[in-house]
């Protein structure tokens, strides 16, 4: 008896759905990065462009609409976003994922957040006071009544939360170098303001989980000063609802600065998930922003004139999520958004050979130009070497 055969068209591909989150844990505010992956092995590698991203983040607390937008605060779109958790609790976020031949997914993560007035109880929270007013504070925090910015640095220290009174001035700024520190406001009032930068980390104290939240930083306009500033590695990092003006740069973090004390034998590793939202970032000298980044989050934001540069520059990004911002009013032959990309031959401490700026998330912003540029917004390499890999 001769054998029978059967034949049958080959299945498409199974995708294996994924959603990888920076954290999956955390204490409020908790920036989280998603980065939703459909991989159908179909070998095209085309599928960050070809696949259609919804998210839904299970927030409803996170309230209305972002400002610039007016988009809700709970949906993201594209295949990497970031969101900010505020509230303490269990979240299911979720990834609606349409294929390029119609196909539909529904991959999900949970997300635990933590309230900072548990895991910062009694001991490890310090309410700061330049007059001694410390109502409004919460239960149990110690009391500090002090001019002296030394004694606030001094508080900077792993697992602690440092809250400033709300309406008082600082003359100047202050460091961080440590890891897991929340610094806010308590009372009523306006935003504490401080006439200075902030560094957060230096050559020989990287930082790793820092949110700075609800301050206002002013300065001088020198040409080489910064507001939020790192001078050494950096992750999982947050500013949120800052308002940042008349700096140097407002808002600065640089492969150039890392490469430098890497070279000076303090070895760095390259910043991730650094995360900027709501905050506003105007009238600096030559940027609003300067920003390279393993991964980053800028949501919210308005970034509104600088004297000498652009607006918002960046020399390598390896994954972003730039949606809801404003930014406006550049200046003469320059841009107000211009990302580039490591000169492919470039050697780096920091950054991998032939790297490239690339899985950029990018939309619903508001760019606006003053007229005087030469474009609004700018893709290209550093330099003028050409190279399409």
């Amino acid at each position: 008896m001769s054998p029978v055969r059967f034949s049958a068209e080959p299945k498409s591909p199974v995708p294996l759905l994924i959603i990888n989150a920076s954290r999956v844990t955390g204490v409020a505010p908790l920036l989280v990065y998603f980065d939703g992956d459909a991989i159908t092995k179909d070998g095209s590698g085309r599928e960050y462009h070809t696949e259609k991203h919804d998210w839904t983040f299970g927030d409803r607390a996170s309230g209305a609409v972002w400002g610039p937008t007016s988009l809700s605060k709970n949906r993201g779109r594209g295949p990497n976003v970031g969101h900010v958790f505020e509230t303490a609790g269990t979240y299911t976020v979720r990834d609606i994922i349409t294929t390029e031949d119609g196909k539909k997914f529904s991959p999900s993560k949970r997300i635990y957040v933590l309230d900072p007035n548990t895991v910062y109880a009694a001991g490890l929270t310090t309410v700061v006071s330049r007059t001694g007013d410390f109502t409004g504070k919460p239960t149990g925090a110690t009391e500090l009544t002090t001019t002296d910015i030394g004694d606030v640095n001094a508080l900077m220290i792993p697992g602690r939360r440092v809250l400033f009174r709300a309406g008082e001035t600082w003359p100047t700024g202050f460091s961080v170098n440590a890891r897991n520190v929340r610094i806010g406001k308590f009372g009523a009032g306006d935003k504490p303001i401080f006439q200075g930068g902030i560094r957060v980390s230096d050559a020989e104290h990287d930082c790793d989980d820092v949110v700075i939240m609800d301050l206002t930083l002013t300065g001088d306009d020198g040409n080489e000063s910064a507001g939020i500033f790192f001078e050494g590695s950096a992750t999982n990092f947050l500013a949120l609802r800052c308002d940042i003006s008349h700096f140097g740069t407002n808002f600065q973090c640089l492969i150039s600065t890392l490469n430098y004390y890497d070279g000076q034998g303090d070895p760095q590793s390259m910043y991730d998930m650094v995360g900027v939202v709501e905050c506003t970032l105007e009238d600096a000298v030559n940027y609003d922003a300067f920003w390279d980044c393993w991964r980053m989050v800028m949501l919210g934001c308005t970034l509104d004139t600088v004297t000498d540069e652009h607006v918002f520059r960046s020399t390598w990004i390896k994954g972003g999520h730039i949606a809801h911002n404003s930014a406006l009013n550049g200046v003469a032959g320059k841009h107000v958004f211009k990302i580039l990309a490591p000169d492919y031959t470039d050697e780096s401490a920091v950054v991998p050979l032939a790297s490239k700026t690339q899985r950029l998330n990018m939309y619903s912003n508001r760019i606006v130009g003053s007229g005087a540029e030469d474009w609004i917004v700018a893709l290209y390499p550093e330099n003028s070497t050409e190279d399409n890999r």
